[in-house]
This record gives structure tokens, sequence and C-alpha cells, in this order.
């Protein structure tokens, strides 16, 4: 039979394959173009190495595990160089690798450290916070009562001063004369706001009531001011 092979000749082969007995089969001759039947001999070594390869003895049981035993153990000697090379490579390497994890740890100590600096400032800024709002939360406590007063106190402030214009100072000079000192500020303070009432009086006279009451008394006895329900007014054109 001629190779390479036709479509009848591979059918032929392959019928032919069942007929084969145990140790033959075709071989393809590329050289010679031609195929033939030939048979291989039973193997007499029972080891991977072809240089020293170890001889069946004809009759002699052989033990598989004792083979599978030398095997791996030929293996593991060859195998022991390239260990060796790659714990070298690794021992070479360790000092580098130990300076990278030292200085990896300093900086994570350092960072450690900064965190912990920041915790203690925050610590210390929430707590004047704290204080701070203490302190607020008790003037108001303290200030709570004079609201009503101070509030009432600057409303008749803005009254007074809210009253329009002033009278004519030159008036009242015959009367500089005839008042102590305490009756002339009593009288500039009503030619400046013509219209006042008791409370709004001693406020801007800065004086005691039983005070305001005696110069304001001498002034309405000499007509310059005059009663007007709840507040006191200039006379004017005296």
């Amino acid at each position: 039979m001629k190779y390479p092979f036709t479509e009848a000749d591979a059918k032929a082969v392959m019928a032919n394959l069942p007929t084969l007995e145990a140790g033959e089969c075709f071989l393809c001759d590329s050289t010679n173009n031609t195929v033939q039947k030939i048979r291989i001999g039973a193997k007499r070594t029972i080891h991977p190495d072809r240089k020293a390869p170890r001889v069946l003895v004809p009759g002699k049981a052989v033990s598989v595990e004792e083979a599978v035993n030398k095997l791996k153990a030929s293996l593991e000697k060859k195998a022991m160089p390239a260990s060796k090379a790659q714990t070298t490579e690794a021992t070479s390497a360790s000092p580098v690798v130990e300076g990278i994890v030292k200085d990896l740890r300093a900086r994570n100590d350092a960072l450690k450290e900064q965190i912990s600096q920041i915790d203690t400032t925050l610590a210390a800024e929430r707590a004047k916070t704290r204080s701070l709002l203490q302190l607020k939360s008790d003037l108001r406590k303290a200030l709570q009562p004079l609201y009503e007063p101070m509030k009432k106190l600057f409303e008749w402030t803005e009254e007074v001063v809210a009253v329009a214009g002033s009278a004519d100072s030159s008036r009242y000079e015959v009367w500089r004369t005839k008042l102590n000192k305490g009756e002339n500020q009593m009288l500039n303070v009503f030619i400046a706001h013509k219209r006042l009432n008791g409370e709004q009086l001693r406020v801007a006279m800065g004086m005691n009531r039983e005070t305001v009451r005696i110069y304001r008394g001498k002034l309405m006895r000499c007509g310059l001011v005059k009663k007007d329900g709840t507040e006191f007014i200039l006379v004017e054109g005296v």
C-alpha cells in the first residue's frame, strides 16, 4: 500500500485494525511512501532515564511501589537545583523586603500619632464649644429678669427722641437766674423734648423720683410746665 493514503486506502487500514495482534501496528514510512505492518517487541526496561535504564530480569516480579518511589526521588533530586536557586534569590531579596516593611511600619506609626493629636485637638475644641454654649445659656437666664424693664426703658427713650423739634430756648432766658442748677437742667430737658411722662423725665434727668418730683413741682409753680394726663408739657410762649 502506497503512502500518502487515498480514501480507499484509509478505509482498508481502518478495516484491518481489528485484525492486529498485541504489539502490532501499521507504520507509515514517508521516506519510501509505503505502509507496512510491524510488530513492537516487549519492553525490557522500566526506568525513565534512558542513559541508565533498569533492565528487567526475566521471571522476577517487579514492585510497582518501589518503582514509583524511585521515580519520585529521581524527580525531586532533579528539582533541587531550581529550588535552591529560588531560595538563594529569596534570601538575597529578603533585606530589601524587610527594609520596605520597616519603612511602611514607621509611616503607619507616624500617621497613628498624627491622628491621635488631631483627636486630642478636636476634643479640646468641642469642650470649648460646650463651655461657650453653657455660658450663653447662663447669661440668658441671668438677663431674662431684666428684659422687660429694659424693654420699657428703651421704648420710653425712643418716644422721647421721637418728639419732633424743640422749643425756642431764648424765651426762657429770663428764668435762668431764678432757678437753681437742677431746675435749669430740667427746663433744658423740657425745651428739648416738650412732652414727657414721669418715668421718661426721670430717665432723661438721671435722678431719683423724689428729686425729679421736687424740680418738676418748682417748674409747674412757675408756670413753665403743666400736666396733661400722665404727661408733663412745656408751656411755650411764657
